[in-house]
Parts: C-alpha cells; sequence; structure tokens
C-alpha cells in the first residue's frame, strides 16, 4: 500500500486542514473593560450577568489569502466563531473576576466537568454526548452552578435553542444561555442539531504528563458497576465495546495510526504497528483525563477516571467511538486496504473470553480493568471483586 493512498484515506476521513492565517493577537482584557457598542444581545441570562453588547463580534467573509484546495467558506466561519468565543466569554470572565475578587481565568479547552470552583469559565468547548461532539461557545460556573453559553450570529429559532438545552439540563446543567443577534422567539422555520464525530482537536497529549505522579485520580477503569451500569451481565457499555473491537478486528493499525496523529505523535495519519503494551495518558474532550492501553493482544481500550461523575461521560464517549470506528471501517472497505497479521487469536477473542469469566462471577465484579496511580503499568484487565 502506497503512502498516498494512506493519507488520502486519512484526509479524506478526517479532513484536517491547515493553518490558513497567522494567530490573531487581542487584547482581551481591554476589550472587556472598554463599553463596547453596538446592539444589545437578545438573551435569556440571568438579569443580574453583565450586560453585553453584538460591537465586538467579527463577521469576515472571506480569507485575506487565497490558498489552494482549501474550502474557504468553512475556514473563514471557524477563525470568526473562535474569535468571537474568546471575545464574549472573556467578558464573562472578567466580570466574574470582579465578583469573586480574584482573577477567573479563561480556559480554552476544559468544560470543567469535575470542577467544584464557585466561579469559573471555559471557551469554545467540546461537548461530549452520545450522539456526538456539539461544540459550544463556552461553560460558565456562577455560584457553583454551570451554565452552557452559545453565540447566534445568524437567524434561529427558539426551538433548536430549547431542544439543545434539554441535553445540557438533562447532563447535569443549570441552563444553556444564549446570546443572539435576532429574537429567537420570531424568528420562524426549524433548524436541526448538527452533531460531530470525534477528530484530531477533541484530543490532547502531554508528553510531560505521563507519569504515575502527574495523574489526575487515583483510579482508572475500563468499566465499573454504578447507577447506569448495574452489573457486567447487562452492560451496555462491555457490548458496545465489543462492537468497536468487531469493525476494526483486523484493522487496530488504522485506528493507532489516527490517535497517533491526533496526539501529536505522528506528523502524518499513517498506518501504525500496534505495541506488545503501552498507555498512554490523553485529555479528552470536556478536558477528561483518559487512560488508553494499547496491546496487539489485547486491542485498544480506554479507563476513565473510576467516580460516578464519569459514568456517564465514559459512556457517551464509548458510544460516539463506536461511530467513529464504523466510519474507519466504511473507509478502509471502500479503499480495500490490507488487515492486520495475527499470528494468534485476535482481540476480540481475547475480550470476549475476559467479558464471559467476569459474567459468571456476575454479582461479585465491581470493576474492570482498574488502573491505580500508586501502582499502575499496564493492568493484566482481571476482573476485580470486592
Amino acid at each position: 500500500m502506497g503512502k498516498a493512498k494512506v493519507m488520502g484515506f486519512f484526509s479524506r476521513l478526517f479532513r484536517r486542514q491547515k493553518d490558513t492565517e497567522a494567530v490573531m493577537k487581542i487584547d482581551y482584557y481591554e476589550l472587556a473593560q472598554k463599553e463596547i457598542r453596538g446592539n444589545r444581545f437578545y438573551t435569556n441570562a440571568p438579569k443580574h450577568w453583565v450586560k453585553i453588547n453584538d460591537g465586538f463580534l467579527k463577521l469576515d467573509d472571506k480569507l485575506s489569502v487565497d490558498f489552494d484546495g482549501i474550502d474557504a467558506e468553512k475556514v473563514v466561519n471557524k477563525r470568526n466563531a473562535m474569535f468571537n468565543s474568546l471575545a464574549l466569554m472573556n467578558i464573562i470572565s472578567e466580570y466574574f473576576s470582579k465578583l469573586a475578587n480574584e482573577k477567573v481565568y479563561l480556559d480554552f479547552t476544559d468544560a470543567m466537568l469535575g470542577s467544584a470552583e464557585r466561579f469559573a469559565t471555559s471557551c469554545y468547548v467540546y461537548k461530549l454526548f452520545d450522539k456526538g461532539i456539539f461544540i459550544i461557545d463556552g461553560v460558565a460556573i456562577w455560584n457553583y452552578e454551570k451554565y452552557a453559553i452559545i453565540l447566534l450570529t445568524n437567524d434561529t429559532p427558539m426551538s433548536y435553542i430549547n431542544e439543545l438545552r434539554t441535553y445540557f439540563v438533562n447532563d447535569g446543567y443549570k441552563d444553556l444561555i444564549y446570546y443572539a443577534r435576532k429574537d429567537p422567539h420570531l424568528v420562524e422555520g426549524t433548524k436541526k442539531l448538527e452533531f460531530e464525530n470525534f477528530n484530531e482537536k477533541c484530543f490532547r497529549y502531554d508528553a510531560d504528563n505521563q507519569s504515575l505522579d502527574k495523574r489526575k485520580h487515583n483510579e482508572y477503569a475500563l468499566w465499573w458497576a454504578g447507577e447506569l451500569e448495574k452489573d457486567a451481565k447487562s452492560s451496555i457499555l462491555l457490548k458496545d465495546i465489543g462492537v468497536y473491537l468487531d469493525l476494526l478486528e483486523f484493522y487496530n493499525s488504522y485506528l493507532l495510526g489516527f490517535l497517533s496523529f491526533a496526539f501529536g505523535l505522528n506528523r502524518e495519519g499513517a498506518r501504525t504497528k500496534m505495541p506488545d503494551h503501552e498507555e498512554v495518558v490523553i485529555n479528552g474532550p470536556e478536558g477528561v483525563e483518559i487512560i488508553i492501553t494499547l496491546s496487539e493482544e489485547k486491542g485498544i481500550y480506554f479507563h476513565f477516571p473510576k467516580h460516578p461523575r464519569y459514568e456517564k461521560y465514559r459512556n457517551a464517549f464509548i458510544k460516539v467511538f463506536v461511530n467513529f470506528c464504523y466510519k474507519i471501517r466504511e473507509q478502509i472497505i471502500e479503499n480495500d486496504l490490507p488487515k492486520d497479521d495475527f499470528d494468534q487469536q485476535t482481540t476480540l477473542e481475547w475480550y470476549n473470553q475476559l467479558i464471559e469469566k467476569a459474567k459468571e462471577h456476575n454479582s461479585e465484579v465491581k470493576a474492570i480493568g482498574v488502573m491505580m496511580k500508586k501502582n499502575s503499568n499496564f493492568p493484566g484487565y482481571n476482573y476485580y471483586e470486592n
């Protein structure tokens, strides 16, 4: 298989775009202090929140430089969206700083799933639901309560906002706050929510965060019993893991190629041989720390912080990952790419044996694939009994 064919496969699948313009440098603190001219946004923000006008909006409709092979409209829209999100959330962050009488920092990528702060803000968040990723303009924690923030520069009906609000409220948010240029109550028609699949921007890898002592949590696990997953025998999550293992049973090298590219370990999304065993610490959507274990014998698995707070996130992540693997499989079949070689049993066979043993001891099994901060180093993947 030629290198050009592999790169064509990954470029079509993940549609990675090169940076097209220099990073914009803005004094957001100065911006927040000025009286911003323009029209007041239509909003459902609490009355005691800072009042914001739309004068900061960047609504360019073209690039300053033409680039061959680049979808200019998508690049412009993405650039404008990030600029406007930064500006909006910085104004809110500076207002919170005044109330807290201390600096409330703007985190650009973390939705603060586990935050216990009284005031906090985050910008341009990749929010994870079981249907996929939904990008919002920010997250704000006001007096320990969490709000999703969306900025609507185009006409958007109230039905769209209400549907999106339901997702966030069901996920534990106090409310969804919108800032709109036109009153959503007066916009006719419908607009469909669009969820995205995983891409390389959903993950962050830090080479300095790989040692045991740097990990944020004391325990991580592939699966544990909780409110959503009562036991191994009835677990939907364990079935979903089996689905993605089945989809890519002979193609793990392609999946690892994408993951290595997403983590910045490889500059190209090229096929990568599975190691004998390895573990990698990454931050996934919403800044959640995840440990990925890689093994030619066992396959690719994700270990999440073993805490009730992360159970819903864990289940949603695996559901989205299954859909992601469907896309990879479609591209592999379409391009007639070669399979991985196996000298022994497949990863799916190994996993099925593990789960069948766990089901035999169903009432005793509380967690599978536990990794402890104090003595991690690649789990044996036995089921664990209390």
